[in-house]
């Protein structure tokens, strides 16, 4: 696979080209880029949510399935459209309460962000550059994480790339131009449904693109554009006249309110400036060495305008505003990656074509930085290896992610040793992506991209403790802890939230905190025990 891609990534324009001898080498590089994504995904023995954000989202899309409640099933205003519940309520009704249902909306909108990418991409730049920055995308590990995440960062992510592919193709087709704005508006009007208020971010990053290039492209004298925006705008609309209808309208306030929670809660703004530059090199090694590159040529080298304000001033304004932020997320930075895949693919295009001496010096540094990282990642593993012996909570963490790391840290080891041997580039910036890739799909195997809470499912699977919650409803006392979220997704038949046990009916079944358990007035039976959450049984 490596020698091919090297191939055809230094074949020029033609190798791109699909010919009917290079059809099944090609679906076999798909099915390849596949297998870290697909790694251990239907194991359900390899699946467990997280409880934030996932057990969020999917407890709250199954509150709508088990009040049949499509609008508003929760007792005070909620803080989000429910465009993201009402897509994972649809999959748990058809294919049941699984791991396997919430994910794969993100599963799939990750493909077709793939795709959607090396659109922009070759729309942008040329079809080299764009086959790289989907290998870049799909190479790094926050991205295939979240691909397999329960969570609506995915779909997001996708309906934006569909937004600014449709602005893009309406400057070109001018048979379908007006189509196309018309569809981007709807689209921007459903990623509001999907997200609410979070759509700002990406709108005003492409903003300084809308504005300082609508006397080339007329987007914004579109009136198809806005119309599409309204005809988007409908459902959310409906729910927003459904919820007041009820005497729920305080939810356009919370709604709004939530914007503002999110960038000024916890000291205000410029709080922790470094998270997110931080969390992005963490998480894209090495990409982002490349995207500083790629940034570096876009505002020094000859290129549109259009090309530095879609590339370059939106993938740089969304990082400031998230960093401006008070609020500090990983996965709010995901709409930043595929911009910078784009800049990483320039940078190694360049790398990989360039004749100047500068270049040939860089890619040595760049190589020597990759292999000692790779050098530390295996003394690291073998150091953790040794001290987590005798500490059990140490050896539970260097079980999950020490094949990971030394997965990446030999392969980068041993492609900087190959690169210092052969001085081929397109093979070294091939290897990095094989690493990446095998140090993915082992994560997939060994649980790390998506096994988060394994004990709990093992507890739950105990055959006394399945038998009871399987065939009795479960009362849900007060649990103060996250793992009260997954108790409830996992809880085949939850029952009602009440206060105490005492409101529990008798012979029934109850989780109850551990704190609560001395101030029980009822005779009960204690059944078994997970951490601090306890299931008993209301004695009669």
């Amino acid at each position: 696979m490596a020698q091919f891609l090297a191939k055809k990534l230094n074949g020029g324009m033609g190798a791109i080209a699909i010919s009917q001898q290079g059809w099944l080498q090609r679906l076999i590089l798909a099915l390849c880029l596949l297998v870290p994504m697909l790694s251990g995904f239907f194991d359900p023995d390899q699946q467990s949510l997280i409880a934030h954000d996932e057990g969020l989202y999917a407890t709250r899309a199954r509150e709508m399935l088990i009040q049949d409640d499509w609008i508003h099933p929760w007792d005070r205003p909620h803080h989000k459209t429910p465009g993201a519940y009402w897509l994972l309520a649809v999959m748990l009704r058809f294919l049941g309460t699984t791991e396997v249902a919430v994910r794969l909306p993100s599963l799939i909108a990750s493909l077709i962000c793939a795709v959607l990418l090396y659109e922009v991409a070759r729309e942008l730049l040329n079809p080299r550059v764009a086959l790289w920055s989907v290998l870049v995308l799909n190479t790094s590990f926050i991205w295939i994480q979240y691909s397999r995440f329960a969570t609506p960062d995915m779909v997001f992510v996708g309906l934006m790339l569909g937004c600014l592919l449709c602005l893009l193709k309406a400057e070109t087709v001018s048979k379908h131009r007006e189509s196309l704005r018309f569809a981007a508006g709807a689209i921007l009007s459903l990623a509001f449904l999907l997200r609410s208020f979070l759509v700002v971010l990406p709108i005003v990053a492409i903003l300084p693109y809308l504005l300082l290039e609508n006397r080339r492209h007329r987007h914004l004298n579109s009136l198809r554009l806005y119309l599409g925006m309204g005809l988007g705008l409908i459902p959310t609309l409906l729910w927003v006249w459904a919820c007041w209808q009820r005497g729920n309208i305080e939810i356009v306030q919370t709604l709004a309110g939530f914007l503002v929670h999110k960038t000024t809660e916890d000291g205000g703004y410029l709080s922790n400036v470094l998270f997110y530059p931080t969390s992005i090199a963490m998480n894209s090694l090495p990409w982002w060495l490349f995207s500083l590159l790629g940034l570096g040529l876009l505002l020094k080298r000859p290129h549109s305008r259009q090309q530095r304000l879609l590339l370059g001033a939106a993938t740089v304004i969304v990082c400031v505003l998230l960093s401006m932020a008070s609020n500090k997320y990983h996965h709010y930075a995901l709409v930043i990656y595929p911009g910078l895949a784009v800049l990483a693919g320039m940078g190694i295009e360049w790398l990989c074509h360039s004749r100047s001496r500068w270049s040939r010096r860089m890619v040595g540094m760049l190589a020597m930085f990759v292999g000692g990282l790779g050098g530390l990642l295996i003394i690291a593993g073998g150091v953790s290896v040794i001290l987590a012996q005798h500490d059990q909570p140490l050896k539970e963490v260097v079980t999950l992610y020490l094949p990971s790391a030394m997965t990446l840290g030999l392969a980068w080891f041993v492609g900087t040793i190959v690169w210092f041997r052969t001085q081929r580039r397109s093979r070294w910036f091939v290897g990095l992506l094989v690493a990446n890739w095998l140090a993915l799909s082992v994560a997939g195997t060994s649980g790390l991209l998506g096994n988060a809470n394994p004990e709990l499912k093992a507890f739950l699977q105990q055959r006394e403790v399945q038998t009871i919650v399987a065939n009795n409803v479960i009362y849900f006392t007060p649990l103060r802890s996250k793992l009260s979220v997954l108790m409830r997704f996992y809880t085949p038949n939850p029952g009602p939230k009440v206060e105490g046990v005492e409101a529990v009916p008798k012979t029934e079944y109850a989780w109850v905190w551990e704190d609560a358990m001395g101030d029980i007035q009822v005779p009960h039976t204690v059944i078994d025990q997970f951490e601090q959450v306890y299931l008993i049984q209301v004695s009669d």
